[in-house]
This record gives C-alpha cells, sequence and structure tokens, in this order.
C-alpha cells in the first residue's frame, strides 16, 4: 500500500496561490513525511516541506432522494499542520479560491514524477484555527454551475429582438424537441428564434395548433420558412394566435440526439471542456447503454448548466460527474452485470452494515412511468379545425409509458406507484423500455451495503461492479452490487464505500 503523499497543484506537485501584494502566482509544496524531488523530477531538486496533517478526504455520491443525477464532490479537504503560525500569512496576502489542487501518493524511495495521482480538483477557500490550516476542495465540474447561455438579445431590433427581449438569455435547443413556444424576435418581419445557433431543421409550425406549410422562398399567409444558419423560422401572415414548433435543434457542430452525445456537447460548447478532461470510456459506455433519441429546450430563462445536465441525466437513470482526477464521468445506474472489479469478503472489511434504502425507491416500486415526447407550450388556445389527436398532444405536457410487476405488487403490501419520471424520451417505445428496465431494477428486493476498507481505496470508482462475500444476510456465497458513494481517509488509508446490491 502506498504510504507515503505529496500535495499540490498541477501535473507538477505544487500548491499555487494568487498574490494580492505581488499580483502574481507563486508556489509552494507540501508533503507529510519531507521528500525532495530528483534533478529529473518535474519540479527538480523540490524540497515538500512535512507539514500535511491530512493528505485528502474526499466523498462523492450518488444517492439523494434517488440513484443518479447529478454527482458533487462534497466534504473534500486537505489538512496542513500550523502549529507555529508560520502559514497565517497566507490566509490574508494570497487567495486559493478556484485553484488547481493535485494530490499524489508514492514511497519515499518513488521519483517524484513517478507518484500516482489521487485526486485533481479545485479549492474552493481555506480556514484555520491555532493547530490547523485547512483546505477546502471540490471537483473541476462544479465550474459548469453557472448560466449555459451566455449570449443575451440587445434589443436593437432584427433577430437581436426588441425591449421586450433586452437582457434575456437567447433560447437553445438540443436533439429533438416538440410544441415549443417559439420567441418573436421580430415583430415587423414575422422572424421568431428557437435556437441560438445553426439548427438542423424546423420540422413543423404551428398556428393555435394548425399546421402551416413549409417553403423554400419567401412565405405567404399560412406558410414559413427557416433559417437554419440563426436558428430562426419566418411566417409568410399574421398569427391568430399561438405560435409554437417541433425543432431539431442545436446542429454546430453537428446534431445530435443521443443523450450522452448532447451532455458532451453541452459541457465542451458550453462549459469550456475538451477531451481530455472527459473520461471518453465511460461515454462511449453509456451511448451503448442508451441509444435513445431525447431533446431539450431552453427558454429565455436563466439556465444552469448542472441543472441542464442533471434533468438528462434523471430521465435516463444516468449520472454524471467528475471522477477523482478531475475527467468527466458517466453513466446509466442499471442491475450489477459482468466480471466483479473487486471482490471484498471478511478480509478485506474492517466494518460492514446495512442502511435504507433512498425514499425514491423504499418500499420497492411494483409501477413505474418515464415521460416521453413533452410538448412545451400546454396549450387552450387551439383551433376548431385541429384534428383530435393533435389537439390531445398539445393540451397536455407529458405523455408516460409504463411497466409494472404484478409480483411485487402481491409480495410488498407496501410496494408504491412513484411519480412519472420526466423524460425527454422522443419516443414511446424508448420510454417504455426504460420504465421496464427501472422496474427489473427498483421492483425486487435489494439493499444498500456500507463498508469500511483498505483494499484497493485508490482503484474505487461510481457504479463499479463489485462482489460481496461476507457470512451474513443475503451475502454468504457472494452477491454482485454497484458502488453508490465513496468517502476515501487519505491519512489512514482507508474507504467507506456504499454498495447497491
Amino acid at each position: 500500500m502506498f504510504g507515503h503523499h505529496t500535495f499540490g497543484e498541477g501535473a507538477f506537485g505544487e500548491l499555487r496561490f494568487a498574490d494580492s501584494e505581488a499580483a502574481k502566482i507563486i508556489a509552494q509544496y507540501y508533503s507529510d513525511h519531507g521528500f525532495t524531488s530528483e534533478p529529473g523530477d518535474m519540479p527538480a531538486d523540490q524540497y515538500f516541506e512535512a507539514n500535511v496533517n491530512q493528505p485528502l478526504l474526499f466523498s462523492r455520491n450518488m444517492i439523494s432522494d434517488r440513484i443518479g443525477g447529478f454527482v458533487v464532490l462534497n466534504n473534500g479537504a486537505v489538512e496542513l499542520n500550523n502549529n507555529d503560525g508560520a502559514l497565517d500569512s497566507l490566509l490574508q496576502t494570497h487567495g486559493i479560491d478556484g485553484r488547481r489542487v493535485v494530490v499524489k501518493v508514492g514511497r519515499p524511495d518513488f521519483n517524484y514524477d513517478d507518484f500516482g495521482v489521487i485526486f485533481d480538483g479545485i479549492a474552493s477557500g481555506w480556514d484555520s484555527d491555532e493547530k490547523v490550516l485547512r483546505i477546502s476542495l471540490f471537483d473541476k465540474l462544479r465550474h459548469l454551475e453557472r448560466p449555459i447561455q451566455p449570449n443575451t438579445y440587445f434589443g436593437t431590433g432584427g433577430i437581436e429582438g426588441g425591449d421586450d427581449l433586452k437582457g434575456k438569455p437567447k433560447p437553445l435547443c438540443f436533439g429533438e424537441v416538440f410544441n415549443i413556444p417559439a420567441i418573436q424576435v421580430d415583430t415587423a418581419n414575422l422572424i421568431y428564434q428557437v435556437h441560438d445557433g445553426q439548427i438542423n431543421n424546423v420540422v413543423a409550425v404551428y398556428d393555435r395548433g394548425v399546421a402551416l406549410a413549409k417553403v423554400g422562398g419567401t412565405p405567404v399567409g399560412g406558410e414559413y420558412s427557416e433559417d437554419v444558419v440563426n436558428g430562426t423560422f419566418t411566417l409568410g401572415g399574421s398569427p391568430a394566435g399561438t405560435v409554437t414548433a417541433d425543432v431539431r435543434g442545436s446542429a454546430d457542430p453537428g446534431y445530435v440526439v443521443v443523450t450522452s452525445d448532447i451532455v458532451k456537447h453541452i459541457i465542451k460548447t458550453y462549459g469550456g471542456l475538451k477531451d481530455v478532461d472527459l473520461d471518453l470510456n465511460s461515454f462511449l459506455i453509456f451511448f451503448n447503454d442508451n441509444t435513445a433519441s431525447v431533446g431539450i429546450w431552453l427558454d429565455t430563462s436563466q439556465h444552469i448548466i448542472n441543472d441542464v445536465i442533471n434533468e438528462l441525466m434523471i430521465g435516463v437513470g444516468g449520472f454524471f460527474g467528475s471522477d477523482r482526477f478531475g475527467k468527466a464521468q458517466v453513466g446509466v445506474f442499471n442491475s450489477p452485470s459482468g466480471q466483479p472489479k473487486f471482490t471484498y469478503t471478511d478480509e478485506e472489511i474492517s466494518d460492514i452494515e446495512q442502511e435504507p434504502l433512498p425514499s425514491s425507491v423504499n418500499p420497492a416500486a411494483w409501477r413505474i412511468g418515464v415521460g416521453y415526447k413533452r410538448s412545451y407550450t400546454v396549450q387552450t388556445d387551439i383551433a376548431g379545425s385541429v384534428s383530435a389527436s393533435h389537439r390531445a398532444f398539445i393540451s397536455q405536457g407529458l405523455r408516460a409509458a409504463f411497466a409494472s410487476n404484478s409480483t411485487a405488487q402481491a409480495m410488498h403490501l407496501l410496494a408504491t406507484n412513484p411519480p412519472v419520471i420526466p423524460g425527454l424520451f422522443v419516443s414511446e417505445v424508448d420510454a417504455t423500455a426504460e420504465a421496464q428496465r427501472l422496474v427489473n431494477l427498483y421492483s425486487v428486493d435489494r439493499n444498500i451495503y456500507r463498508i469500511k476498507t483498505k483494499y484497493s481505496i485508490y482503484d474505487l470508482k461510481l457504479n463499479d461492479v463489485v462482489r460481496l462475500d461476507y457470512p451474513r444476510w443475503d451475502l454468504s456465497g457472494g452477491k454482485d452490487g454497484r458502488i453508490v458513494s465513496i468517502d476515501l481517509d487519505a491519512k489512514s488509508n482507508n474507504a467507506t464505500i456504499r454498495v447497491f446490491a
């Protein structure tokens, strides 16, 4: 087991601060046992001062009231010895918030370049008492807690809108969406915007639910034309009432409809991440696990990137977060399958107990509904000539597909029929398949096991399949489950993990 830590910022193991007086970035170096890098290391011949009390406390959790959704780092920290007060001045004269933090682990006889990274994230701030300076940490994806759309309407006319739109975010559209309330940006020329940028196409436009004819040239009454480059369409005559549209959205750099691809597009285009910041293998696996078409529309309200991703992920039973190395990781939370990454027996487990399941899956669910083909405009303003089927579609917000397990209903008298999951699927078939997957996952007896271990603690990832083989409960002989939370204590070389099995 590795037992020697260096603490610092960047690939080179240094911690960088913003010096308020010198207006520059400075670097200092710390370790828990004292360490000097070799002449060939980067940095070379650098002494790492031995004043790290706690190299890393680290927590990731994909459980709240449900399993899945956005994953955040909480209670992350590094603690430095400050008994002599030598670090007091850092609190007043240096800024650490937003600075990158990397923790590495290795043995004293290692070259520094051979140390392994066990955490790569960002500092949120620091505080101190008379003995310890504590650096609070979060993962890099906390940078995504900002508005997705930096572009707002100028209010200068044309496609920049009038005074009523001035300062409002421009709309965004990803995948395939239905009956969205298109934004009228140019009242004089009857121009409506559905996305800030290039789109695939405007499939249909409706006036009070009546479909207009699409033309390639200049439209007249009862017609519309599209401008895919600017994400707009133009009416040929004044509308009688509410104008809505069905749209295949963003096509820059390409039109994508699968959740994994939309998430990747959002975090790269609007979140500023690059491929090097992504766990690309997890995106590939996620794509293979869920190839269904989805769509999401963002109006002129302010939308936070994390919230948008969370909505996408909840709809397909997925999760999104940052691993310990700072890379964005995605996946579908599913029944355990495949070869377990690790097996934990009573030799590897120092403590174990059962914990209650999240309220959303306890008691067991005998029937689950998943939404599809959302109508983004719930209309009462509908022309009399609109067909009964389309009238029914636009007069409700979300359709739902269901799957059930009557055996679970008979066995568990408190089995639930929870609220419909607000899926973003285009197809009823895909929503039905997701509902059935969730019933298979949650209508049978499950448990969460909380175990404490020193075994391979730096190799664990959320959603890993592991086997628990322990002489209690239903674990004798082995039972597979998925890791849903990890709490790492690098000082004691312990991890507490929760396994859904």
